[in-house]
């Protein structure tokens, strides 16, 4: 009987170890600032808004500072395909696209 007990025990106080390290990590990334847990977004960059076009295929619209970036990411590389400069949208390609408003008719 005395192993039995000892596995008990053994198993009772793994139990409550990882409770305590879930514990921890639900409380660490509950209440510390963003900029100290890893999985924090970060204030320089920021994803808007992403599409994916096939596998392992999108297009993400990112701001980084202030500007705002249009890029295609694939599994070996990442493109900028546009840049918006105030409300015009230029292409790396073409130059000027069109001119964004965002007043309201």
């Amino acid at each position: 009987m005395e192993p039995f007990w000892s596995v008990v025990k053994t198993g009772a106080a793994l139990a409550i170890v990882l409770g305590l390290i879930g514990l921890a990590a639900w409380l660490a990334k509950r209440f510390l600032p963003a900029h100290w847990s890893v999985a924090g977004s970060s204030q320089m960059v920021r994803v808007l808004s992403r599409a994916p076009l096939g596998v392992g295929r999108e297009v993400i619209v990112i701001e980084v500072s202030g500007a705002r970036l249009v890029v295609g990411v694939t599994a070996s590389q990442v493109t900028l395909l546009a840049r918006f400069e105030g409300d015009v949208l230029h292409s790396e390609h073409v130059g000027p696209l069109a001119v964004i408003t965002n007043k309201e008719a």
